[in-house]
Formats: C-alpha cells, sequence, structure tokens
C-alpha cells in the first residue's frame, strides 16, 4: 500500500518574487518574525534580500532554506543547503532538512540514506516514513510511524501523519487518536488540524471541518490546503461567493495551479454546471485526479452525467485513499446499485447506515437496499422528519460546541430544544443529548435519551459507549459493562470506550483486568486524563 501524496505533510510550493521590503524595516528581524508566525511566504522575500546584503548575518540563509521546505520548494531549499553544508557551523540538523529537500523532489532513495544519516529525530523520521510509504514501502514505513511516534509522542507533524496512515487502513477511530494528540500537543499543528477537518468530513459534518480549515488558514497564511480546503466546504454549503473570494486568493498566487482548477471545477458543479465543471477537469484531467478530492469530483459528475461504470471506477480510487467517506461511500453503492451489483453496494452502504452519524441520503439509500433483499428495514425509522425547522442545522452545531466546550447547561438546554422539534428520530441528537444531560446532572434523563439513542443505531460502538457509561453513572454496573463490552468490540482503538470499560470493570469487581487496559492507554492519553486515570490506579 503506498502513502498517496495527499499525505504529505509539506505546504504546496508558490512562486514568489524577491521584489523587496516597502518600508525601512530590517529584512532579516522581518523575515525571522514572518517565519515564526508561519507567513512563510513573506518570510521567504524579506529572508531573500537579508541573505543577499552586504555582510549578511548566517541565519538569513539557515531559514530561506526552511522557509522554501514550508513551501514545498525542494529543489531550491537543494541549492541553500548545499551552501550551509560549507559553513564551519552548519546546522545541527543539515541532514534531516537535506532529507526533506530530497523527498520534496521524489528523490525517495536520497531521503531515506540521508534521514538515516540525521540520526534520531522526528523531522528525520517524518521523511523516512514518507519515503517508505511513496516506494510502496506501507509496511516498513507503518512500523517505523509507530516506533517514532513512541519515541517522540509529542511530536505533532509525526502523530498526524500516523493518523493519516491509519484514515488509508480504514481506522477512523486511531485516526482521530492521533488527531487528538497531535492538536493536545500543538494546537496550532497544520497537519493535525487539516487531518481533524477531514476526519469530520468524512462524516458530512461540514460545520465542524470549516471550523477546523479556518484556524488552519488563520495560523498559516500560507498555506494554500488550507485555503483550499475552507473553499471547498463553502461550495458545498452553497456560499458561492466566499468561496469564489478564496479562489481568486489562490489564482493570484498561482493561477495554474491543479487547486485552482479543482475548485473552478468545484465551484461550477456546485452551482449545477455539470459540462463547465467536467471541461474544467478534462483540461487538466492527470493534474486534478491525483487530488483526491478531484477524484470525487470526476466520480460524482460522471454519475450524474449517466456514466455510472465510470463514476465507480473514479469512487473506488478516492475511497482508496479516503475510506469510509459517507459522500462518497453513498455515491459509490448508488452508481453499484443502478449496475445491478447489490450485493456490493449492500456491503458499502449499510455498515456505514448504521452509524448514527449517517446522513439522510445514506439512510435513504439503505432502507431501500434492505427493502430490495426482502428483509426488515431497521432504517426507515430512522430517517429525518421533513418538517425540521430551518435552523435546526444551526442550533445542532451550536449545541455540539457548548457540549465540547463544556457549557454543560447550555448544552443540555440546547439539545432538549433541539428533541423538542424532531431531533428524537435522529440518532447523533439523542445521543448526544445524552451526554449533555448526563454532564448537567440529569442521569434519568440521559439514560431516557441514550435508550433511545441506542433504538435508533443499535450497531454503533459510540452509541453504546454512551449508553453503558450513562448507565455505569447511574448505578447500573452489570447493565453498563455489558453494553461497554460491546462498544470495545466494535471499537477497540478508542480510548475513550476503553477509559469507560475500565470503569466498568472496576465497578463488577475486575480491578486487574482494569490496571493493565488503563496502563496500556495512558501514554495516549492528555494530561487531564492521566490525572483521571492515576487517581482511578491509585484508588484500586
Amino acid at each position: 500500500m503506498k502513502i498517496r501524496s495527499f499525505l504529505l505533510a509539506s505546504a504546496l510550493a508558490v512562486t514568489v518574487s524577491a521584489c523587496g521590503v516597502l518600508d525601512d524595516a530590517d529584512p532579516l528581524e522581518t523575515g525571522l518574525s514572518a517565519y515564526e508566525e508561519r507567513d512563510y511566504q513573506t518570510a521567504r522575500i524579506s529572508l531573500a534580500n537579508a541573505m543577499n546584503a552586504e555582510n549578511a548575518d548566517p541565519r538569513a540563509a539557515e531559514f530561506y532554506a526552511r522557509t522554501l521546505l514550508e513551501l514545498g520548494d525542494g529543489r531550491s531549499a537543494e541549492r541553500i543547503l548545499a551552501m550551509l553544508e560549507e559553513r564551519a557551523d552548519p546546522p545541527a540538523d543539515l541532514a534531516a532538512l537535506q532529507a526533506h529537500a530530497a523527498l520534496l523532489q521524489n528523490d525517495f532513495d536520497a531521503a531515506l540514506e540521508l534521514a538515516e544519516t540525521a540520526g534520531d529525530t522526528a523531522l528525520a523520521h517524518w521523511v523516512a516514513i514518507q519515503a517508505l510509504g511513496q516506494s510502496d514501502r506501507f509496511d516498513e514505513a507503518l512500523a517505523l510511524a509507530d516506533s517514532a511516534t513512541e519515541a517522540h509522542p509529542d511530536d505533532a507533524r509525526l502523530l498526524a501523519l500516523r493518523g493519516a496512515m491509519a484514515l488509508s487502513q480504514r481506522q477512523p477511530a486511531l485516526a482521530k487518536e492521533m488527531a487528538d494528540r497531535a492538536l493536545a500537543s500543538d494546537a496550532e499543528s497544520l497537519e493535525g488540524l487539516l487531518l481533524a477537518g477531514q476526519l469530520r468530513l468524512m462524516r458530512s459534518d461540514y460545520g465542524a471541518a470549516q471550523e477546523f480549515y479556518e484556524r488552519a488558514a488563520t495560523e498559516h497564511p500560507s498555506s494554500m490546503r488550507a485555503r483550499f480546503a475552507i473553499a471547498a466546504v463553502e461550495a458545498d454549503l452553497g456560499d458561492f461567493d466566499a468561496a469564489d473570494a478564496h479562489l481568486q486568493a489562490i489564482l493570484d498566487i498561482s493561477p495554474s495551479h491543479p487547486l485552482a482548477l479543482l475548485l473552478q471545477a468545484r465551484l461550477a458543479f456546485a452551482q449545477g454546471d455539470l459540462d463547465d465543471a467536467n471541461d474544467i477537469i478534462q483540461s487538466a484531467e492527470a493534474e486534478i485526479g491525483a487530488i483526491p478530492q478531484g477524484r470525487l469530483l470526476m466520480g460524482e459528475i460522471a454519475y450524474l452525467r449517466g456514466f455510472p461504470s465510470l463514476a465507480i471506477a473514479h469512487l473506488q480510487d478516492f475511497l482508496g485513499q479516503m475510506p469510509g467517506h459517507q459522500h462518497a461511500s453513498t455515491l459509490l453503492a448508488s452508481a453499484l446499485m443502478e449496475e445491478g451489483e447489490m450485493e456490493e453496494a449492500w456491503a458499502i452502504a449499510v455498515p456505514l447506515a448504521d452509524s448514527a452519524t449517517a446522513t439522510p441520503q445514506l439512510l435513504a439509500l439503505a432502507s431501500t437496499l434492505v427493502q430490495e433483499r426482502g428483509e426488515e428495514d431497521r432504517f426507515a425509522a430512522r430517517l429525518a422528519p421533513g418538517d425540521l425547522p430551518d435552523d435546526f442545522a444551526d442550533r445542532a452545531s451550536a449545541a455540539q460546541r457548548a457540549l465540547n466546550a463544556g457549557n454543560d447547561e447550555e448544552a443540555d438546554r440546547l439539545y432538549s430544544s433541539l428533541i423538542e422539534d424532531g431531533g428524537e428520530r435522529i440518532a447523533v441528537i439523542m445521543n448526544n443529548g445524552a451526554l449533555a444531560a448526563l454532564e448537567a446532572g440529569r442521569n434519568a434523563e440521559a439514560l431516557q435519551r441514550a435508550r433511545a439513542a441506542h433504538a435508533l443505531a443499535p450497531r454503533d460502538p459510540r452509541v453504546r459507549d454512551t449508553l453503558g457509561w450513562v448507565l455505569l453513572e447511574n448505578g447500573q454496573a452489570a447493565a453498563g459493562l455489558e453494553h461497554l463490552s460491546a462498544a470495545i468490540e466494535g471499537a477497540p482503538g478508542n480510548l475513550q470506550i476503553r477509559w469507560h470499560y475500565a470503569n466498568a470493570l472496576v465497578a463488577n469487581g475486575r480491578n486487574a483486568e482494569a490496571r493493565t487496559i488503563i496502563r496500556g492507554i495512558r501514554e495516549f492519553a492528555t494530561s487531564d486524563q492521566r490525572a483521571a486515570m492515576d487517581a482511578l490506579l491509585e484508588r484500586i
């Protein structure tokens, strides 16, 4: 299995001329400050001027090279690094920087050799993992990623890369755990924020994805990937003016970049002009197709234009890189159903529809498939009523934000309102409403909501986790353990479920088993979580 190029954590290269600063500020200090603020385009201009100044400060060339690497310009960085190598005191991490430059030029053998020379550093491991993955040596890359994250447990870029690899293996729970760890280590990590957004997109949570992408763009103003991600979500949400503004920003920097062409096609598609979108894609099919989101768009356009077999090929390629993506899976299952491949469509759609976060489109498709098989339709009852208030989605996002922020009373109030307005048929609303009620101290109400969520989505391990935890908090230890045992079987890599399961074991007198589990997950927990775990270990 190859690590696809979308996993590369370097920013896309852009062309910026060294036109000089516009004021009398010291170009070195301006450049260093811009570098620290991750404004690499400004840093590139200022540091280029500083490096060419009379009696140039040695730091100018070093940070110019580092800036070029952050912008993805491996060839130019390689030339500057060769100059630094001739110095009496080159940077201590020179070999790792050279390995990064080689990686950006797709010289994977050189990248591996230089990374080995660099030794046990986070950057060297990060380069080597990707070089191995790009060389079709995925098993070696995976083994190195596991040992590297163990040796450098707080390196956000390594953690995010391991999460991206987990996604390619259809392990979204592990991917989320790695994204959470990356952001706990560095809340401004570009790779962590993009991975977190990608995970939300996979379950069609556009609002949450947008929040992560906007944070990425704010903290990393030179990242074209962050800008593209924001614009793509805006297009999906129908905010075409905002998406077009982001498109113009990308076009101003790099008018022929595949991301710009893809975004143009996305906007045309979102506005209903399939032919225009298809023409744009055809003009640069190879380049756009190399971007995962481009492959998804190509599949969707093919399906809507009446070519299901072509759509299947594109969507299977996309899902090979982003497995579990709900929208792509729904499209692929629909195309397979049109081609008469009912069993394949069933295998793709139904397991995803069992999730509490399944979209209405996926639930409707799964409902059709089970009826075709003559089975009891367990999905029809979950189809959301068509008369939900217009502001329902916005209120649901606000409730989720309140819950995540620990605003327990507000979250409970918002979820109660949503449930009254039709949310009682939506599994994710009932599940999260149960957690909100529990945090607000309304244990009996929490149990009612958790049972209702379980009735709607009985096969979702996260729903069973909630029910088990709420039962435990209501003093029903044996019943709680039963549901948490099922939850951990369904999602064995989920840290929260394992923590809840350990608590249930303690409540049922199985302390030795609980100790083993807690010690196994402790190293992956945040400082607050570790404190809770240590307190429980001390008690038992």
